[in-house]
């Protein structure tokens, strides 16, 4: 468990969700294990055996996280967050003090809450990885949440002082990502070359600040087979998280990425060698932000009628798995006549070509539009 811990850790860090000694992450094994000891992990344990949970995180997230959650958690009518991983996983996310007594019932029947204080707490039913995949989520939630609330009061002229003094705290932080330098080219030979490609992509798409460790997915075609990283698999350490899935579905899926079957229907359908997804945070903003009052503003992630562009792409709807309205029916489509496209509230999916160079520079580029189109929108009112 020592090890799954330490792990779970690495990857929050690594992913710069939070940083090193500003969280208590611990799990059930023989005994609750914690990754410190002190005043956090005493009452770490006492949440997790109010609930009876396997894993718990409490912790403060990088900056300027934790000013917007304060902010948030002082408006009385807060709206819940309405990206991607809010609406499938969280649903809600919680406000409690930060006491024992009272993370405990925030947690009753969700992942993650945040307290008043800045911090973040969520649980795992089973493993430290679930804690902090959760918690990871809830950060994500927060930032694309107070983010879409700037570019709405802007729009609407609602900025209030408190909103104002925020983001006048935050806004220096967001500053243009700088392009990598790809080292593995294609075209690959081998196997090993495609995977030893897709592992340096995963980790460069982490470290840019494009994906958090725990989410995004990533494919590349080679001699009939689909290689794609498994679900759930951190992208910055996917050797050994790779699964190879032959094209004429003979099998190998069973632990492959959820969102497989918008990669198989991407690279059939754009005729490309692969596929990087990701989930910039500006370009999720950019997705969420809509100026019209239209009669399916409720259902807009599966029923938007307007034709919309984010950074130079197509906007398209979309939902996790499949159904009518699953990612493996919209997106492939949109990315086969552009290159790629913005899923509303989820993220990005850009075709691949030859190597990961290209779709690296390219999901930097469109992020960056977007950084540079908000931070001229919130110059304007500050």
């Amino acid at each position: 468990m020592e090890r799954l811990i330490e792990q779970a850790a690495r990857s929050l860090v690594r992913g710069g969700v939070t940083s090193t000694g500003n969280f208590v992450l611990c799990a059930l094994d023989r005994d609750c294990v914690c990754n410190e000891e002190g005043p956090r992990a005493n009452a770490a344990r006492a949440v997790m055996k109010q609930l009876g949970i396997g894993a718990f995180i409490h912790g403060k997230p990088s900056f300027p996280v934790p000013a917007m959650i304060r902010f948030l958690c002082a408006q009385t009518d807060m709206d819940y967050p309405r990206d991607s991983e809010t609406r499938t996983f969280l649903h809600r996310l919680p406000v409690c003090d930060g006491t024992p007594s009272s993370m405990a019932e925030a947690l009753r029947g969700h992942r993650a809450a945040l307290c008043t204080d800045g911090t973040v707490i969520a649980s795992g039913m089973v493993s430290p990885q679930e804690a902090a995949v959760n918690f990871s989520s809830a950060c994500f939630s927060v930032y694309v949440k107070f983010m879409t609330d700037c570019l709405t009061a802007a729009s609407s002229g609602a900025m209030s002082p408190a909103l104002t003094d925020t983001l006048s705290r935050v806004l220096p932080s967001v500053r243009p990502l700088v392009c990598p330098s790809v080292q593995k080219r294609g075209p690959f030979d081998r196997a090993s070359q495609v995977i030893s490609a897709m592992v340096e992509a995963g980790r460069l798409t982490v470290e840019c600040g494009l994906v958090d460790s725990c989410f995004g997915n990533i494919s590349f075609v080679h001699d009939g087979i689909l290689y794609i990283s498994q679900t759930g698999a951190a992208l910055d350490e996917l050797d050994g998280c790779i699964d190879p899935c032959p094209l004429d579905d003979s099998g190998g899926t069973i632990t492959a990425s959820s969102e497989y079957l918008a990669h198989l229907g991407i690279v059939r359908k754009a005729r490309c060698d692969g596929v990087l997804h990701g989930h910039p945070k500006f370009a999720v903003i950019s997705s969420l932000h809509c100026e019209e009052d239209c009669a399916t503003r409720d259902a807009c992630f599966t029923a938007c009628p307007a034709k919309r562009t984010v950074g130079g792409i197509p906007l398209v709807c979309g939902e996790v798995g499949g159904g009518a309205h699953g990612l493996y029916r919209t997106v492939p489509p949109a990315v086969a006549d552009s290159g790629g496209a913005v899923v509303l509230g989820h993220g990005l999916f850009l075709a691949v070509q030859n190597d990961f160079s290209q779709a690296v520079a390219r999901m930097i580029d469109i992020e960056n539009r977007c950084i540079t189109d908000f931070r001229r929108r919130m110059e304007k009112v500050l």
